[in-house]
């Protein structure tokens, strides 16, 4: 039994809705959520594991995640499975994700490697990217914004936060 649905506040990879697929512009997404999990896993979609972690009653899952297996390929489509701190075990929230286009994860890759060590050219590329509304691409960016002050970083999150928790 898959039990009821949880809603879960996914900030990275952005997810406009549970309903939908979420396309991801990278190979390699960064995992946050804004609430601590019992339980992260991804799998394909005839729903075999491929990856899994499990919290324990004394330590939640939470902060960012590496992408934890290979890279996310042009077109292919995972499931990320998450239970939120407190969900029973069939409690669990499923989020479809699949690799965008070949030439959209080279643009992205292209990108993300012309900004190492040029802040204004990260920070432009992220209004760009907030501002035509383009959250995936956004969330990636904060992901690397190494040189931003902690202050800042917290402030972009909170923007992205209330944008995903919204669904």
């Amino acid at each position: 039994t898959r039990g009821r649905p949880q809603k879960v506040c996914l900030i990275s990879p952005f997810v406009s809705s549970l309903d939908q697929v979420a396309i991801i512009p990278t190979d390699k997404p960064s995992i946050k959520v804004l609430e601590p999990l019992n339980e992260l896993s991804v799998e394909t979609e005839d729903e075999l594991t491929i990856w899994k972690i499990v919290g324990s009653s004394t330590s939640a899952i939470k902060g960012l995640i590496s992408w934890p297996v290979d890279p996310i390929r042009p077109g292919q489509s995972l499931v990320m499975v998450v239970r939120p701190r407190g969900a029973s075990g069939g409690e669990v929230a499923r989020i479809k994700i699949k690799g965008a286009s070949k030439d959209v994860m080279a643009q992205t890759k292209h990108l993300l490697s012309s900004l190492d060590g040029n802040p204004k050219k990260w920070e432009k590329s992220l209004n760009e990217a907030l501002n035509s509304n383009n959250y995936a691409l956004a969330i990636i960016l904060i992901n690397k914004s190494y040189h931003l002050s902690s202050t800042n970083k917290i402030t972009l999150n909170e923007l992205i936060a209330k944008e995903a928790c919204q669904k």
